[in-house]
């Protein structure tokens, strides 16, 4: 049973989440947190548009020989499956475009009209599914193949000489991936 003070309670943070929820600078924390809550409840493959996405994706791994739903992780972690991203109407800060977040300068799928249509999207997936699986061969390692998508090869291949770190925000990036899809032959340690 709730006491009358905490239905106040209840009743004051139901009405800051309405106020914050109603500022457009806020709105995307709110909208990230539904992302996550849904990733809980329903898991990452049902966030917004990944029930659409995630059978594309997977077709894309099994032709170039990534293990099942890593890329499909991937681009959950690049795109949370959001359509505004996906179409690419919003960019990265660093100008990365599409469900696979892919720069313009190295990936001709981005350079392309937005908003992005299916059939451009789909290009994306399998430019990004090539880059993937390239990746591993120079690596032989999925996990390292994650880092180099997120961080570059030669920063990669920087680390593995031991003249630079990895990025926090990489270690993160392929940590969270491996989480939910563990993949055998990744050997990453950061």
């Amino acid at each position: 049973m709730v006491s009358s003070k905490g239905w106040w309670w209840i009743a004051g943070g139901a009405g800051l989440v309405w106020l914050l929820s109603r500022q457009p600078a806020t709105q995307h924390v709110i909208e990230a947190g539904e992302d996550v809550v849904t990733a809980a409840i329903s898991g990452w493959k049902n966030v917004r548009d990944g029930p659409l996405w995630v059978p594309v994706i997977n077709g894309a791994e099994a032709q170039y020989g990534i293990p099942p739903d890593l890329l499909a992780r991937v681009a959950y972690q690049e795109s949370h499956f959001r359509p505004e991203i996906i179409d690419g109407t919003v960019a990265s800060s660093a100008g990365a475009l599409g469900i696979m977040q892919m720069l313009p300068l190295y990936f001709s799928s981005v350079r392309v009209a937005t908003p992005f249509s299916a059939s451009d999207t789909a290009a994306q997936i399998q430019q990004a599914a090539a880059e993937l699986a390239r990746l591993y061969g120079v690596f032989l390692d999925w996990g390292l193949a994650l880092a180099a998508y997120n961080d570059g090869q030669n920063n990669v291949s920087k680390y593995l000489a031991g003249t630079r770190p990895l990025p926090d925000g990489t270690i993160t990036y392929v940590t969270d991936v491996l989480a939910d899809v563990p993949v055998p032959s990744a050997r990453f340690n950061a």
